[in-house]
């Protein structure tokens, strides 16, 4: 069953395998915001 990412500029990650910490672990699928999303300041 897949997640829906409900807020704004959200993207779905998929499971994945990383190695850390000397160990592989199993990361489960989540929702995350987009990737080299700029901050806007408004001065």
């Amino acid at each position: 069953m897949a997640i829906q990412c409900g807020y704004p500029k959200a993207v779905h990650v998929r499971w994945y395998l990383r190695y850390r910490f000397n160990r592989w672990e199993r990361v489960c699928e989540h929702c995350r915001s987009y990737p080299n999303q700029q901050l806007s300041f408004d001065f």
